[in-house]
């Protein structure tokens, strides 16, 4: 058993198809398979299931995973700890990070750390924050910057956390828009455009209107606040939008309620230790957006 038959394994695992994971590691169909194969002769045991046109882990797949998780992981932890010996920040960094944080947090972040580090293998994944970190615990990234849950996973490390406020919005021209000051009555009584009931920012609302025993009229047709924003702008409903986003394509409305905020952060998985290259980025999130 070697490396290269373990991320091999891990790669057609993950995608679900010899191709695609042929294609992920840079090689070609048959070498995955050859690869697939050795790893199958030395453990004498079958590790997918090849039928119906679905590749999906035996038995024995099913009790080999974990492990070649934890031996690449293992890997990965005594690289950076060697690199962590020398004085140049290089190699490759995974980042995950939210559509929101990457459009409204990370640019000035990515700036200043390219210019300080640029023998950095820099690798971004735009995901939303539950895939973010679904990627952190298959060792798919080193780090994520995401809108965090309410409650932290045992698993994650919290590295930065900041306070996001919110604002309720609508249309310029929205029935709403005229009045000096909003009630959750009157936001009841309109359709809301908001993410799914999944993430954390339709959950802070609906907690809101529970407090008020009133009922949530949402519709969930993106979890992209950009898109949202514009169905917010053309009128199909209020929303609520982190502050950063605010322009005059929507109208802040004044509200009697306190206003909501979420929390974004970056985390990364306890199991894995951050490397250098790692710790210099989240060294430079702070020196830009600071600690909440």
């Amino acid at each position: 058993m070697n490396l290269d038959t373990i991320e091999a394994f891990l790669a057609v695992t993950d995608m679900g198809s010899f191709s695609l994971a042929a294609e992920q590691l840079h090689i070609t169909q048959p070498a995955i398979s050859k690869r697939i194969k050795q790893l199958e002769e030395q453990l004498q045991s079958q590790l997918f299931e090849r039928g119906n046109k679905q590749l999906l882990l035996s038995h024995a797949g099913r009790q080999l995973l974990p492990h070649a998780r934890a031996i690449l992981l293992e890997v990965k932890n005594a690289k950076e700890a060697i690199e962590l010996l020398n004085d140049t920040v290089s190699g490759p960094l995974g980042i995950a990070v939210s559509h929101h944080v990457g459009l409204h947090r990370l640019p000035l972040i990515l700036r200043r750390f390219i210019q300080k580090y640029p023998q950095v293998d820099l690798q971004l994944r735009f995901l939303e924050s539950e895939k973010a970190i679904n990627e952190l615990a298959v060792n798919g990234c080193d780090l994520a910057f995401i809108t965090l849950p309410p409650v932290l996973s045992d698993e994650l490390n919290l590295h930065l956390k900041w306070r996001d406020p919110m604002r309720f919005v609508c249309a310029p021209d929205h029935p709403l828009s005229k009045e000096s000051q909003v009630t959750m009555g009157q936001l009841a009584t309109f359709q809301a455009v908001l993410p799914a009931s999944t993430t954390t920012t339709f959950q802070l609302i609906k907690h809101l209107f529970e407090t008020h025993a009133l009922t949530l009229k949402a519709s969930i047709p993106t979890n992209d606040l950009e898109t949202i924003k514009m169905m917010v702008s053309v009128g199909i409903g209020w929303s609520v939008l982190p502050e950063t986003m605010l322009d005059g394509n929507v109208q802040q409305l004044v509200t009697k309620v306190n206003t909501p905020y979420r929390h974004l952060g970056a985390v990364s998985i306890k199991r894995k230790k951050p490397g250098k290259a790692a710790l210099a980025f989240i060294e430079e999130a702070q020196a830009v957006w600071g600690k909440d």
